[in-house]
């Protein structure tokens, strides 16, 4: 602990400590002395007032972590004292006081939350969807999957809905559809089977289903998992994680039904993670509570730009910047002629965005007609990413545009 040296910095009243967008974010900072407001893009598009941060509270904590741009400003109300850390000194921060991380954990796995629903609703709107219940959408998403034949996923999610609504309205009708689907199913597609803390999953495995009632985080060791939602029947695209990614955690820390579904794109080694042995891991082991934020962080902080991809009107400006969020999240330099391979095609980054599929043909020429993106085996290639940055920015600015006549 005697290597870890916290650095305390001082701000006046009415100053500036850190501006949304600013790529110098390895700091992040906890609140000693004074009263601290914090305002960003998103809270403004979605009319949020500020948030006042006061002694004990951090902020910075996202960008840090995840070592992408800021995305919050905070402005000094009052005088103040700061603690400032340096995002490679959060495991030793963690020895001396492993109870930050819960503290942390449980604020993002919250606006985690908030972020998702949002998202979700801007595509059920988009899709002239009624929003229901998670018993409902449960029961629905297993409609659904029996509509496709898809036997394995239909038998799991009603047997999941028996266990999470034991006295539910559709139990009846659910063990009808148990019973019925019951012959056709694989059983090394139905149950996931742990090794300890461990699991290997096949290939198109569903791990869970939105409106399920669960107690345990997942963490990607090798694989890749789709995360997916089923809206106004079909299936839309939320996210495509890989190796080192986390998922499950807000039903885990909130108690709260799933808000997606998890399948595997591919054999997947997953490591597990209950209620009974998290906070136990969190405050004994500070590299794990350490990657686990940082995984958090990010999440939130590509969840922040899709919330930010919702409110541009433009269907290609939507597409590139979505493209844009992709690069980013998988840390590829935009440099000219860097090149790219997505792990998705034009179909799902048409979902990814909520729009239809209806005019696929004009998206996709759209975007071959750059002739810096191309679609190989059903994966986009990007030929030349910062063409992607270019035509993200410049929806943008239109976007900006847009905002200033509104208010005018």
């Amino acid at each position: 602990m005697n290597n870890l040296q916290l650095n305390i910095v001082r701000h006046k009243a009415n100053s500036y400590i850190m501006i949304e967008g600013d790529h110098n974010s390895s700091l992040f900072y906890i609140i000693q002395e004074g009263v601290v407001k914090i305002n960003d893009t998103v809270s403004k598009l979605l009319g949020y007032g500020e948030q006042t941060l006061q002694k004990g509270d951090f902020f910075g904590v996202v960008s840090s972590m995840s070592k992408f741009p800021r995305i919050e400003t905070a402005f000094s109300q009052t005088d103040t004292l700061l603690i400032a850390i340096k995002n490679d000194q959060f495991p030793l921060l963690l020895q001396k006081s492993p109870n930050i991380a819960l503290k942390i954990i449980k604020k993002f796995s919250t606006d985690l939350r908030h972020y998702d629903e949002y998202i979700a609703k801007s595509n059920i709107k988009s899709s002239g969807m009624v929003n229901v219940n998670e018993e409902d959408v449960l029961f629905n998403n297993g409609n659904y999957y029996l509509s496709k034949n898809n036997y394995n996923f239909a038998y799991r999610i009603f047997s999941n809905y028996n266990l999470s609504y034991p006295e539910g309205k559709y139990k009846k009708q659910a063990n009808e559809k148990i019973n019925l689907v019951k012959p056709y199913i694989n059983p090394l597609y139905t149950e996931l089977k742990l090794q300890g803390l461990n699991a290997i999953v096949p290939e198109n495995f569903l791990i869970f289903s939105e409106g399920e009632i669960g107690d345990k985080l997942y963490i990607i060791q090798k694989g890749k998992i789709k995360i997916t939602k089923i809206i106004n029947n079909s299936e839309i695209l939320i996210a495509v994680l890989k190796d080192g990614d986390i998922f499950g955690e807000m039903a885990l820390l909130e108690d709260k039904p799933r808000t997606a579904n998890a399948i595997t794109s591919e054999k997947t080694n997953l490591l597990v993670v209950d209620r009974k042995n998290f906070n136990f891991m969190v405050i004994n082991q500070p590299a794990m509570a350490t990657k686990l934020i940082e995984l958090l962080s990010e999440r939130i902080w590509v969840a922040y730009r899709q919330i930010q991809n919702t409110f541009i009107n433009d269907p290609m400006g939507k597409l590139w910047d979505m493209l844009l969020i992709q690069l980013l999240k998988n840390r590829v330099q935009i440099i000219p002629k860097g090149q790219f391979q997505c792990p998705f095609g034009i179909k799902d980054l048409i979902k990814m965005v909520g729009l239809s599929e209806a005019d696929l043909t004009k998206y996709y020429n759209e975007l071959i007609g750059t002739k810096k993106i191309e679609e190989i085996n059903g994966n986009l290639f990007i030929k030349d990413v910062s063409i992607v940055e270019k035509q993200a920015e410049y929806y943008k600015k239109i976007l900006e545009i847009q905002s200033k006549i509104k208010k005018n």
